[in-house]
């Protein structure tokens, strides 16, 4: 799929969670974050969704600006496990603000569609207990 104004939204400057790596003076740290979150999708995520979702087809640049997009919004929060992995877990009112952001409508099922293989990657990984919280860099 070749949507300029899906990659527009999800391509916006980062104002909240991630805006610390635009500041940066070693690129490493983004790049680290970039490999990390291409690694997830394509080993924890890709498995939820159906062969014909714009996640299964997209490349995996769209896949990781989707995931920075919500992790930078608050949307998803980056969790440290205490195996020193790391998991992409929704907020509870994840769904609520994505439909509820009017420049989102365009892109609002592959979001939500998104949230929700992460939150059945949650419900199969872990329990809330073995999880703590980690800043940005």
């Amino acid at each position: 799929m070749n949507d300029p104004g899906f990659d527009a939204i999800l391509n916006q400057t980062w104002l909240g969670q991630l805006e610390g790596y635009l500041h940066h003076k070693n690129d490493e740290h983004l790049e680290s974050l970039i490999l990390e979150v291409q690694r997830f999708f394509e080993r924890r995520l890709i498995g939820y969704f159906s062969p014909k979702s714009i996640w299964h087809v997209s490349h995996c640049s769209r896949r990781v600006a989707a995931v920075l997009f919500l992790v930078d919004r608050g949307i998803v929060n980056r969790i440290l496990q205490t195996d020193s992995t790391i998991l992409y877990s929704p907020v509870s009112s994840a769904e609520d603000w994505v439909l509820s952001q009017t420049e989102l409508l365009p892109v609002n099922d592959p979001l939500l569609e998104l949230i929700s293989a992460f939150r059945r990657d949650v419900a199969l990984s872990t329990n809330d207990s073995n999880l703590k919280n980690e800043e940005p860099a």
